[in-house]
C-alpha cells in the first residue's frame, strides 16, 4: 500500500472514529469512493481500535512509538500514559527525567510517513520559533527534537484541564464569561499573529481552560510545518474539516484571516453549545461545498444542542453579526484582524456600537440608552421635572392671574359702593350702614360673583 493512500486512510479514520459503530461502515465507504482496499483497512482499523490497534505504517515506525503501554523513555521524557491518537500521531502524558525538578509534560509525536529531511531540518527551526511563544495564553513550548529512532516529538506544558467546548456545558458560565473566554483565546492568537505565526487548526480541542477559568492555547505551529512542507508532496489533511476555513479545505493560501474565521467557528459553538457544521458522513467534495457556500447563521431557527443558561435571543442582533464577520466565505470581508474582532467583542460588552452591525440611528441611540443607564435615568426624570415644573408653573400663574383680577374685581366692586353712597350722588341724602350694606348684597348678587370674600 502506498504512502498516498495510508494519508487517505488516517484522514478517513480520525472522522469516523466521532461516529458511531453502526454509521462508520456507510461513511467509509462514502469517503473512500468505493477504494475497497482503504476501506477494508479503515475497519479494520476501527474494529480494533478498543485494543488501541494503529496497524502498520510505511516506515520503520517502531513498537514503541506505536504502543506505548508501559511507561517507557523518549527523547528525555519517560512516558506516563496515552492521552490521545490523532492522524498525525499520538499524544502523551510525560515527565522529563533531565531537569533538576521533574515536570510533566504533553508529548506528541508526529507521524513517520509524513517525515523527511526537510521536514526534519523545519522542525527544528520551528523549535526556535515556537519557544518565542511566551504568553499567559499558550502552552509552552518545553522541548522539540528527533529521537535516534526517527521518532520527532515536541514537549509542551500539561495543562490539567477541559476542552472549551466541554467546560462551557459542564460549568454553564454566563454569556459574558463566555465571551471573557473567547477574548483569552484571541488574546493568545493575536501574539502568535504578530510573531508570524497562524495556528491553522483552531478548534475545541485544542483550547484547553484550567480551575482558575484561565485558557490555554495548545499546538502552535504543528500545522504550519506540515502545510510549508507539504507543498512539494501530495495534499494531506492536517486541520479539522469543521473549524478549517473554505480557502484552506480548497488548498489555497493560509492567512491570519483563516484563523479569524475558525475563531468565529468556536465563538458560534461556545455561545450556543451548537456545532456549525453537520459534515458527518459527507464526501470530501461535499464538505468544501458546505463549508463554502455562503450562508449566515439564523439564530431563530437553530436547534440547540445542549441547554443554555441564558436566552438565546441575547445572541441575536450584534454577537450574531459578530460571528457571521469572522466566518465570512471571502477572507477579505472577514474582520481584518483579530484586534479588530476583540474590539467588537469588547464593544459588545460595554454596550458601544459594534462594528459588524449595520449603521442606523435608532441602533447606536439604544447603544448609548443602555450604555448610560443610570445618566439616561436621571435625564430622563430631570427632562420630565421640567417638563412638570413647567406645567406647574403655568398653573400657578394662571391661578395668580385669576387671583389678580378677582382681587381687582373686589376692589372695583368695593369702590363702586362706596362712591354709590356719595351724598353728591345720592343728592345730599345721607345712607345709612344698613342701607349701604343692602345695596352691597343686591350688587354682589347681581354680578354673579362667587368669591367668599364677598359673600
Amino acid at each position: 500500500m502506498n504512502t498516498n493512500n495510508w494519508k487517505t486512510i488516517e484522514a478517513i479514520y480520525d472522522q469516523a472514529l466521532a461516529l458511531g459503530p453502526q454509521d462508520q461502515l456507510s461513511f467509509v465507504e462514502n469517503l473512500a469512493a468505493g477504494d475497497q482496499q482503504v476501506i477494508s483497512q479503515v475497519m479494520k482499523m476501527l474494529t480494533s481500535q478498543s485494543s488501541d490497534f494503529m496497524g502498520s505504517y510505511p516506515g520503520k515506525f517502531t513498537e514503541a512509538a506505536l504502543d506505548l503501554a508501559q511507561p517507557q523513555m523518549l527523547g528525555n521524557f519517560k512516558i506516563i500514559k496515552k492521552i490521545a491518537t490523532g492522524g498525525m500521531g499520538r499524544v502523551y502524558l510525560a515527565q522529563s527525567v533531565s531537569a533538576d525538578v521533574p515536570i510533566q509534560v504533553a508529548l506528541k509525536t508526529i507521524r513517520v510517513e509524513l517525515i523527511n529531511q526537510d521536514l526534519k531540518n523545519k522542525f527544528q527551526n520551528e523549535k526556535q520559533v515556537l519557544s518565542r511563544l511566551q504568553h499567559k495564553n499558550i502552552a509552552s513550548l518545553i522541548d522539540a527534537g528527533i529521537t535516534e529512532n526517527n521518532i520527532p516529538y515536541i514537549a509542551t506544558q500539561w495543562v490539567d484541564g477541559l476542552n472549551i467546548k466541554q467546560h462551557c456545558i459542564e460549568q454553564k458560565p454566563s454569556l459574558k464569561d463566555r465571551l471573557k473566554l473567547f477574548l483569552q483565546i484571541c488574546d493568545a492568537v493575536a501574539f502568535a499573529h504578530n510573531n508570524l505565526i497562524i495556528h491553522r487548526d483552531l478548534k475545541p480541542d485544542n483550547i484547553l481552560v484550567d480551575k482558575h477559568h484561565q485558557v490555554m492555547l495548545l499546538d502552535f505551529g504543528i500545522a504550519k510545518i506540515i502545510d510549508d512542507n507539504q507543498s512539494k508532496q501530495p495534499q494531506t489533511q492536517v486541520y479539522t474539516p469543521d473549524y478549517a476555513a473554505p480557502e484552506q479545505i480548497n488548498g489555497q493560501l493560509c492567512m491570519a484571516t483563516s484563523d479569524i474565521y475558525s475563531l468565529g467557528v468556536v465563538l458560534f459553538e461556545l455561545l450556543t453549545n451548537t456545532k456549525r457544521f453537520d459534515l458527518s458522513g459527507l464526501s470530501i467534495p461535499d464538505k468544501i461545498k458546505a463549508i463554502s457556500s455562503p450562508k449566515n447563521i439564523d439564530i431563530k431557527n437553530l436547534s440547540l444542542g445542549q441547554p443554555l443558561p441564558y436566552n438565546l435571543t441575547k445572541i441575536k442582533g450584534p454577537l450574531e453579526n459578530i460571528i457571521n464577520k469572522a466566518m465570512h466565505v471571502e477572507p477579505n470581508r472577514r474582520y481584518g484582524s483579530v484586534a479588530s474582532l476583540v474590539s467588537d467583542i469588547k464593544n459588545y460588552l460595554d454596550n458601544r456600537p459594534v462594528k459588524a452591525m449595520k449603521d442606523s440611528y435608532w441602533y447606536k441611540f439604544r447603544m448609548l440608552i443602555t450604555r448610560n443607564k443610570l445618566s439616561s435615568i436621571l435625564v430622563f426624570f430631570a427632562s420630565t421635572s421640567a417638563i412638570l415644573g413647567s406645567v406647574l408653573t403655568i398653573k400657578q400663574l394662571n391661578e395668580k392671574l385669576i387671583e389678580v383680577q378677582k382681587s381687582q374685581q373686589i376692589t372695583d366692586f368695593l369702590i363702586d359702593s362706596i362712591q354709590a353712597s356719595d351724598p353728591d350722588l345720592t343728592k345730599g341724602k345721607n345712607v345709612s350702614v344698613i342701607e349701604f350694606l343692602q345695596n352691597a348684597k343686591v350688587r354682589v348678587q347681581d354680578s354673579g360673583f362667587d368669591d367668599v370674600r364677598l359673600t
